[in-house]
């Protein structure tokens, strides 16, 4: 199921503080780029050249450092969380709502995928769509190999490993 909180449940979370009018009854579902900016999502704001990109956003709930507290009297249309640092605040906002979705459970071998057949597969591994395996790789049970990976030889991969 899908994780949600409300701005202040956010904010406290990040030891942040609110700037600006926002409807308490709120919550928000993830995050999203500045420059593709989701209704009840959050974004963020790095630096000043960000400036534009917020004043084109309507009602966007913002991740701000404290050093551009300047914009949000600038760009009152949003709200703004101000904190710190706004990178690891983003890391512990990202964590929260997707850390559930990093938890790879599939098992098996997708039929796009390329093993050489003098690699070494262990037991209980996935290995996805378009994976290149080459000679003399050993894989090591439950290891997890995401789509696009590719291990061109002679490479020990150890067991439950995520790639």
């Amino acid at each position: 199921m899908a994780k949600e909180i409300s701005i202040i449940e956010l904010a406290n979370r990040l030891k942040g503080t609110i700037v600006g009018s926002f409807d308490e009854g709120v919550r928000l579902t993830g995050t999203c780029a500045i420059d593709n900016y989701v209704e009840k999502r959050v974004t963020f704001a790095r630096n000043r050249e960000y400036g534009e990109m917020l004043a084109q956003l309507q009602t966007a709930v913002v991740l701000l450092p404290e050093k551009l507290a300047g914009f949000c009297e600038k760009y009152r249309q949003n709200t703004y969380i101000v904190v710190e640092d706004v990178l690891n605040s983003l890391m512990d906002v990202q964590d929260f709502f997707y850390s559930d979705e990093l938890i790879i459970t599939k098992e098996g071998i997708s039929p796009t995928a390329k093993i050489d057949e003098s690699a070494e597969i262990g037991s209980q591994v996935y290995i996805g769509e378009h994976v290149y395996i080459g000679e003399n790789v050993v894989i090591g049970e439950r290891a997890k190999m995401m789509h696009n990976s590719c291990l061109l030889g002679d490479v020990i991969i150890g067991s439950g490993t995520y790639i």
